[in-house]
């Protein structure tokens, strides 16, 4: 059913590219809402395979779609800018066109941000789901943080998942994510830093997302890894505390170390296996 609403309250940025698997759930999410008052900006870059088809199917049905091709170079955070360039909303919202909400999400967050005009960004934890199981809750073994959360966010993993954020669509201080190739999967949470560093942040204790993993968004890439955390980390040199700094390094090389042992022994226990 077609619907027009003067002004979205809410403004939901979903990039998107060759979803056509996973978009329609992503958009019923959405739609799903209990909170209704809200605009779906779809950033398409370009997808070659039925996407467009399929946001054209829902377009017919509901005005507060809106679509647009943005070739983004690879760089899934321009499509993202380029959805918050356009966004009506008081409030921003993100999802992946392959992952999902629960339908309280927006109501929720809303709320939070109405009732608290000192919070800037709202988060909350999220289901993992594999396939059609839900194998865990993110971020794993993580304890989440309130307030002025900038020196627990910095000296740790990311905890902010960007797929459970909703931000203020403030006119006067507007964030966008850093399109530098070389933070690619670290732009939403250096976004995260810059918005804690001056700004209150809330959270949900309780998974109002699902994220889903396949194939095409899983990175085993440990050097990318090593290089992209090296790099994110020479960008804060002269911006941090030294002590925030040096806690930082000592974590990541930990965190990196563990890993590294994890996949040798992973890939051990499966040489063994394989020989019997």
């Amino acid at each position: 059913m077609k619907r027009k609403e003067e002004t979205p309250l809410v403004s939901v940025i979903m990039p998107t590219y060759n979803r056509a698997a996973y978009i329609r759930d992503a958009i019923e999410s959405v739609l799903a809402q209990t909170h209704t008052n809200h605009e779906i900006i779809i950033i398409d870059n370009f997808s070659q395979d039925e996407t467009e088809t399929i946001v054209a199917e829902y377009r017919k049905k509901h005005d507060n779609i809106v679509y647009r091709k943005f070739a983004n170079n690879g760089v899934v955070a321009a499509s993202r800018n380029a959805g918050m360039k356009v966004a009506r909303g008081r409030y921003i919202a993100f999802l992946d066109s392959d992952d999902l909400w629960v339908p309280e999400k927006l109501e929720k967050q809303v709320r939070i941000l109405e009732e608290n005009p000192e919070v800037f960004l709202v988060y909350s934890r999220f289901y993992i789901k594999k396939e059609s199981k839900v194998v865990g809750i993110g971020p794993k073994h993580q304890k989440l943080y309130r307030g002025a959360v900038f020196e627990k966010l910095f000296g740790s993993v990311n905890f902010i998942g960007c797929l459970t954020v909703m931000i203020r669509n403030d006119k006067k201080e507007k964030y966008y994510f850093n399109t530098d190739k070389k933070l690619i999967a670290f732009e939403d949470y250096e976004m995260w830093l810059r918005i804690s560093r001056k700004h209150k942040v809330e959270y949900i204790d309780e998974p109002l997302a699902i994220y889903r993993m396949h194939r095409d968004n899983l990175s085993s890439n440990l050097r990318s890894y090593y290089e992209k955390n090296l790099y994110f980390m020479k960008l804060y040199e002269n911006r941090v505390p030294r002590r925030l700094l040096l806690e930082r390094y000592w974590k990541f090389y930990l965190h990196y170390c563990l890993l590294w042992l994890f996949r040798r022994t992973k890939d051990a226990v499966a040489g063994g296996w394989r020989r019997h």
